[in-house]
């Protein structure tokens, strides 16, 4: 049973919410990707593929993509100090001197945004795999992560 102080802290931020999506197309904002996340990390890969899903059917795969790697590179160089431990170089740019991690996907996210990853169900959702075979390379911080590249 639902504590009455949590269903109105619910019944509140449903109201906040309810025009968000019509008021970021009619005023877009820049806006981060980001999800609250607890759980396993079996059921954190499940919501964060849906997370990307709805993300793209509001906003669209440019929007999306914008916000999953510059917006979110500027949110992590305005922490400063505190928790970008990258300040030598910028973020979430395509420059020399840049810091860069790279994703190498089997397709073009903008025709087909699934190839990030995104999953169209949550609630009872099968287990989705660490990385989808889509990406096919991760690099981060110069290191090899992933490479099925010569397969």
């Amino acid at each position: 049973m639902c504590q009455p102080a949590s269903l109105a802290k619910a019944k509140s931020a449903s109201a906040a919410f309810a025009d968000y999506i019509d008021n970021m197309k009619r005023c877009p904002a820049k806006r981060g990707f980001h999800t609250d996340c607890v759980g396993t990390v079996a059921a954190c890969n499940i919501q964060i593929a849906y997370e990307k899903h709805l993300n793209n059917h509001f906003f669209g795969p440019h929007a999306s993509l914008v916000a999953m790697t510059s917006v979110g590179g500027e949110i992590a160089a305005l922490s400063g100090d505190f928790m970008n431990p990258y300040t030598e170089g910028k973020l979430g740019v395509t420059e020399e001197g840049a810091y860069a991690d790279i994703l190498i996907l089997d397709g073009n996210p903008l025709e087909d945004f699934s190839v990030v990853g995104t999953g169209d169900q949550w609630f009872g959702a099968e287990p989705r795999p660490d990385s989808p075979e889509t990406i096919r390379l991760i690099m981060k911080d110069g290191v090899i992560y992933k490479n099925t590249l010569g397969q």
